[in-house]
């Protein structure tokens, strides 16, 4: 098949504009319903902290490595985030129970929440 000069031209035309729509950044995969220390894809297609997530270049990249670890299993789910848009780990409220409670009562709670057994007295 022979190309024109001008058919090359439009084709050369065409891939610079398909290069300046590619988007660049700091893509990262995360995923939903974990807390901060494991919402991160990293090396070895592991969940992990922010610090140590694999960052990607391009999405386009970051969405290749999603498929590929989704089609074989490696992972059940994520999503495709731009790593200088996400907020920072969300602050959770502590506990507070009134007035000063006496050890035996904490270590009840602590026993209760490690085995399941909750009970009131």
């Amino acid at each position: 098949m022979r190309l024109t000069k001008q058919r090359l031209k439009e084709i050369i035309k065409e891939e610079l504009k398909n290069l300046a729509e590619v988007d660049r950044g700091e893509w990262v995969i995360e995923r939903d319903g974990t807390s901060w220390d494991e919402k991160f894809l990293n090396r070895g297609l592991r969940w992990g902290p922010l610090d140590r997530a694999s960052v990607h270049e391009f999405k386009q990249e970051a969405e290749g490595v999603l498929r590929y670890a989704l089609e074989n299993g490696k992972i059940d789910s994520g999503r495709v985030s731009d790593k200088n848009e996400l907020d920072g780990p969300e602050e959770e409220e502590a506990l507070v129970l009134p007035g000063d409670p006496p050890q035996r009562e904490i270590d009840r709670l602590a026993y209760s929440a490690r085995t399941g057994r909750w009970r009131n007295r």
